[in-house]
């Protein structure tokens, strides 16, 4: 369980699970068995739509993990602020 909430965290999952939906889609030239073609438009859409979304989901973790690093990276640069009072904090 934990590992899924890392992968989960992750940008580059997002960005290989919108490839995967891709690579589902149908195409020109596929079998399509009984489906009308209106059912399979309907299974290209939905495919497209859940890449576009993961896509999505990739880019919001890719721009939190900036965040994420730039903080540690000020920390880490000024660690004595950590030790200093908030502002309007009464002195001790």
């Amino acid at each position: 369980m934990l590992r899924d909430v890392w992968l989960d965290a992750d940008a580059a999952y997002w960005l290989r699970r919108a490839a995967a939906f891709e690579a589902a889609a149908p195409r020109p030239g596929d079998h399509p068995g009984r489906a009308t073609p209106q059912q399979i438009e309907e299974a290209r859409r939905r495919c497209q739509e859940t890449a576009a979304a993961c896509r999505a989901r990739a880019s919001l973790t890719a721009a939190s993990d900036q965040v994420f690093v730039d903080t540690l990276a000020a920390v880490a640069l000024s660690p004595d602020r950590l030790l200093e009072p908030a502002e309007g904090a009464a002195a001790a």
